[in-house]
């Protein structure tokens, strides 16, 4: 499985936000929204202090890695990574993690960006994608995937250490496609 999606698609009704797969050259725009993300602690089960290598190490390498920038007048304002959740005989799944720029956040690029990765997700030929580990207190995250059909098919107490409310659940989240 390898989603690659429609090579470019627009939408308007973000301020002419264009979404389309990345390439290499696109990873030193992705890195520091990476970065800022993942440094909070607050939304992703990523080490907090991850080094570039280690990032381009979790989403560039895995094996059906594939990520999709969001830009607007040509700044890659979010990311959004796929991959198989699991190998070999689990590999009909496609998991997903989506990044947007701290500057850009609440202004439907996340719901923009989602779609057009759902749907290439579908035409890669997964049957279904799950969300693992959507932290309770992401709640714009949790409202966003509820509202693109997915469900909660699992919610993991304690599961993940945030910086200011301490330990709290993580949502496992599924929709077929």
């Amino acid at each position: 499985m390898h989603p690659c999606g429609p090579p470019f698609v627009e939408y308007g009704g973000v301020d002419s936000l264009s979404v389309r797969p990345a390439n290499i050259s696109d990873w030193p725009h992705i890195w520091p929204i990476w970065r800022e993300v993942v440094a909070t602690g607050e939304t992703h089960p990523y080490p907090m202090e991850a080094t570039e290598h280690e990032a381009i190490a979790l989403w560039l390498k895995p094996q059906g890695s594939v990520v999709f920038v969001a830009e607007k007048a040509g700044e890659v304002v979010a990311a959004m990574m796929t991959k198989p959740m699991r190998y070999g005989n689990g590999d009909h799944i496609a998991s997903f993690d989506l990044m947007v720029h701290r500057e850009r956040r609440r202004r439907g690029i996340g719901r923009a960006v989602s779609p057009y990765v759902i749907e290439a997700a579908r035409q890669a030929g997964y049957a279904g994608m799950e969300a693992f580990a959507v932290v309770e207190t992401n709640v714009a995250a949790v409202r966003l995937w509820h509202s693109l059909g997915f469900r909660t098919i699992a919610t993991v107490p304690a599961a993940f250490r945030h910086p200011t409310h301490g330990l709290v659940a993580v949502y496992h989240m599924y929709r077929s496609l």
